[in-house]
């Protein structure tokens, strides 16, 4: 990847909740009840709750932003967030182009191999946290992602490591997208291939998108995000963790039964 660069625009997705507090377990419990909830001083609830996966989730307007934005649910002993951002910083130039924290999401900073990242994602898996989307932001050529020397192929996604480790479950929703914002990742068939292999490793139950661009990308300082300013953007969307689809700048490119080259 170029030492410049451009970032993943999420801003045309439009957002279907806000980052918010949860109620703590003693008022959820009440609520549950019928009762009155014990809110902290100057506080106010509409007590109004809504299953969301194994817990509940107040719709109400009186939540509390968590400072890390994080969605806390007590009941349910879960961590949720918008985004989970791995950055490759294995060397002083991966550490320099890394993307930025921000309050929605959570980052993990790989700077000691890829072994290091699946030890980090374990614990995410035992620690309850669950995420919307997720960004890989590393150096990149066809087929392939690097953290350093390490590097993630197309087969490796269907390695035990990574497909029978139960990662798909920090993605339990329908539309996950999967980015992966180095150079050339979805460049030519390996492209494809890797595309398709990450999609159905981590969203392989519930389906999902894996989106890459075939031309290098600038690392953009004002944001910290990675841009790709010529090219093909490229998608494979599993669906219902069984079909595939295969787009290109948007536009479906497969025949429902050969995969695009």
């Amino acid at each position: 990847m170029a030492r410049f660069a451009i970032g993943i625009r999420y801003t045309d997705r439009e957002e279907t909740h806000r980052p918010a507090d949860r109620e703590s377990a003693t008022n959820v419990a009440a609520c549950h009840r019928g009762e009155k909830s014990t809110n902290l001083p100057g506080e106010t609830h509409d007590n109004t709750f809504s299953l969301h996966g194994e817990g509940f989730r107040q719709i109400g307007t009186g939540t509390r932003p968590h400072p890390a934005g994080a969605l806390i649910d007590e009941f349910a002993m879960t961590t949720h967030y918008r985004l989970l951002a791995i950055n490759a910083a294995m060397t002083r130039q991966e550490d320099w182009m890394k993307r930025e924290e921000q309050k929605d999401s959570y980052t993990i900073n790989v700077d000691a191999g890829i072994a290091y990242l699946r030890g980090r994602l374990r614990i995410l898996l035992r620690e309850g946290y669950t995420f919307d989307d997720v960004v890989f932001t590393t150096h990149g050529n066809k087929g392939r992602i690097f953290f350093g020397n390490e590097v993630i192929h197309s087969d490796d996604w269907y390695n035990p490591d990574w497909y029978a480790a139960g990662y798909d479950r920090l993605f339990p929703g329908r539309h996950t997208r999967i980015y992966f914002t180095g150079c050339n990742v979805a460049e030519s068939e390996l492209g494809w291939k890797f595309l398709e292999g990450a999609v159905r490793s981590l969203c392989q139950n519930t389906g999902g998108v894996s989106l890459g661009w075939t031309s290098a990308g600038f690392n953009w300082l004002p944001s910290g995000h990675v841009k790709h300013l010529w090219g093909s953007t490229r998608e494979v969307m599993l669906v219902g963790g069984d079909a595939l689809q295969f787009y290109e700048n948007w536009n479906r490119v497969d025949d429902g039964i050969n995969r695009p080259t």
